[in-house]
């Protein structure tokens, strides 16, 4: 989902503020079988709210995609830093 309006002030005026490109999911793990394929990527690109300040993703990952159609290996129950704060 591109971001079109921002979340806290709905405005529309964003400016990008650091672009770094096209990368793969993060925290996720691939099958042997899935070697064979090339992996998805998705924008990942910072935009800047010119009327309120926020920042946010140019780019919102589907959460369903995100989370279950890949093995997301990140908990806080396996962060001994989440766990000890």
């Amino acid at each position: 989902m591109i971001t079109s309006n921002c979340q806290l002030c709905n405005a529309s005026h964003f400016e990008t503020i650091i672009d770094l490109g096209y990368h793969p999911l993060a925290d996720t793990f691939l099958s042997p079988s899935e070697l064979n394929h090339e992996e998805i990527t998705y924008p990942l690109r910072v935009l800047l709210c010119m009327e309120c300040g926020y920042t946010t993703l140019h780019y919102i990952v589907d959460p369903i995609t995100r989370y279950q159609k890949t093995d997301y290996s990140y908990t806080s129950s396996n962060s001994p830093i989440a766990l000890k704060h």
